[in-house]
């Protein structure tokens, strides 16, 4: 019966982390599940904390990802990935989009995550994680195709 409250609370966590208010942050509400679980004793505070000892690798990957990701937006290297793709696509849509696609594989090819896996003992995985999540929405920003 606990698992069923384990995810009811991961679900209604998920459900405030997406549609929540906007002026409260995501981890917020993050760390309300967390602190949930452990209030109504479905994990323990050292079960908690052990779990978030065995993640610092991914962590600190995922800082360095958060890091580099604001450099480029802040160097404007997305909007000129983005201006650069219009005017590859040529206003087809589905020429940007092909375009989009590729650019993310590549980013993806560079900047995967090897370590997440082994994190969590499964060894050997490939973790794919984006370093550029507003590409798209600079693309939209820049593009006037129809």
């Amino acid at each position: 019966m606990n698992h069923v409250f384990v995810w009811m609370i991961a679900a209604i966590t998920i459900g405030l982390i997406l549609a929540g208010p906007r002026r409260i942050p995501q981890a917020v509400w993050a760390c309300g599940g967390a602190v949930m679980l452990i209030a109504c004793r479905l994990i323990s505070a050292r079960g908690a904390w052990a779990a978030v000892g065995r993640g610092t690798d991914v962590y600190l990957f995922l800082t360095g990802m958060m890091v580099l990701a604001e450099l480029a937006r802040r160097e404007g290297f997305f909007d000129w990935v983005a201006v650069a793709a219009v005017e590859m696509a040529k206003g087809s849509p589905g020429r940007l989009f092909a375009i989009v696609y590729a650019v993310g594989t590549v980013v993806t090819i560079f900047l995967s995550n090897d370590g997440g896996a082994d994190a969590r003992g499964a060894g050997g995985g490939k973790e794919s994680a984006r370093a550029a999540p507003s590409l798209s929405a600079d693309m939209r920003l820049h593009c006037q195709c129809g």
